[in-house]
């Protein structure tokens, strides 16, 4: 078991404290074992470490990848951000941390010129930089349709969950998951 990761998933799972405090521990101290050590007499680490344990097992289970915040591979952008996350779970191989990088999110009901937009836009950004990242939300819209021509064009693509790796929603969208895992993350 690697136990920054099963530490880290542990300080994730504390209750009654705030995100930020947690966030401030761990870049102070290093790591989140060092958190624990430090402060498993102030917090009540029991539930949350029986929890990590459980989460440990599932993410074995499904091939889901954990990055923690200092992880080589994390996203150096996001690790600037005042509350970034302090694990990320992943399938896939993209690089998160792509030079190049553009979101696409917008309406869950986009129009066909819409649609359009996204395919020309999408096809044209391969000829003139073909070493981007497109981020998109995996939903309906604008989110799939981005997907989408992205992998038709080659990119790596990586889909932004709002719920946990053990479902995909909706439904209609686990085959494009697939496909990503395979070129791409989700």
């Amino acid at each position: 078991m690697n136990e920054e990761i099963y530490y880290s998933i542990a300080l994730t799972r504390l209750t009654g404290v705030n995100h930020a405090m947690l966030l401030q521990s761990y870049q102070e101290m290093g790591n989140a074992e060092a958190v624990y050590e430090q402060t498993k007499d102030r917090f009540s680490w029991d539930d949350a470490l029986h929890r990590a344990a459980a989460e440990m097992e599932f993410i074995t289970k499904s091939g889901i990848q954990v990055l923690t915040l200092h992880d080589p591979a994390y996203p150096r952008r996001l690790s600037e951000c005042l509350d970034a996350p302090i694990v990320l779970y992943y399938m896939g191989t993209a690089d998160l941390n792509q030079l190049h990088i553009i979101n696409m999110v917008g309406t869950r009901q986009c129009t066909t010129y819409g649609q359009d937009l996204i395919r020309r836009f999408v096809s044209d950004l391969r000829q003139m930089c073909p070493d981007v990242l497109i981020v998109s939300g995996l939903a309906y819209g604008v989110d799939v349709c981005a997907h989408r021509h992205a992998l038709e064009n080659g990119f790596e693509t990586v889909g932004v969950l709002a719920h946990g790796l053990d479902q995909i929603y909706p439904p209609r969208h686990r085959a494009i998951a697939a496909e990503m895992v395979k070129h791409g993350d989700y």
